[in-house]
């Protein structure tokens, strides 16, 4: 699973927007990243489809790895914006926007080619948003929680019994 989420237009200098994700294995974190878009956007449909492309490429990076470990298994883009996934399952060109125009028949055909689900998740349970929004201790172990962090009570008594294995 790899989840895309944005924060439209943060940068209160050059209003870019920023572009958060995150790589999941088995309920676990691979991979995350947080950068700033490198063009403005002009609408937060926008932004979001650019953290879509973003994700995709991390996604299909992650499927080559595991293609050649063997690992069959079906992989799943999520984003919280109904725009951008609209946007992602339009067929033909984006006539209307034309700066985004280049980008869509990329996403387009890896969708078409069966390379990854697109599927909707809401925004209180996007491990993407925690790092496109101000967050409270919360939100953060909520988010955390959801990536795969967590506390296990019975941690410090197994720590000092573990016998390391091999050579």
């Amino acid at each position: 699973k790899v989840f895309a989420d944005s924060g439209h237009a943060g940068c209160k200098r050059t209003r870019r927007s920023t572009t958060r994700g995150a790589r999941m294995l088995d309920g676990h974190l691979i991979r995350a990243w947080c950068l700033t878009q490198a063009l403005v956007s002009i609408s937060s449909g926008e932004s979001e489809f650019y953290a879509m492309v973003k994700a995709v490429i991390e996604l299909l990076d992650f499927k080559q790895l595991l293609d050649a470990m063997r690992g069959v298994r079906q992989f799943e883009l999520y984003s919280d914006s109904v725009a951008a996934r609209g946007i992602v399952k339009r067929v033909g060109t984006c006539a209307r926007a034309k700066h985004i125009a280049t980008y869509h028949p990329f996403v387009q055909q890896h969708v078409r080619a069966g390379d990854f689900a697109i599927k909707a998740v809401l925004g209180l349970v996007n491990p993407a948003d925690i790092g496109t929004r101000y967050a409270t201790a919360d939100t953060l172990t909520r988010l955390f929680v959801l990536m795969g962090f967590g506390r296990s009570p019975h941690r410090a008594e197994r720590a000092g019994t573990a016998v390391r294995e091999g050579p």
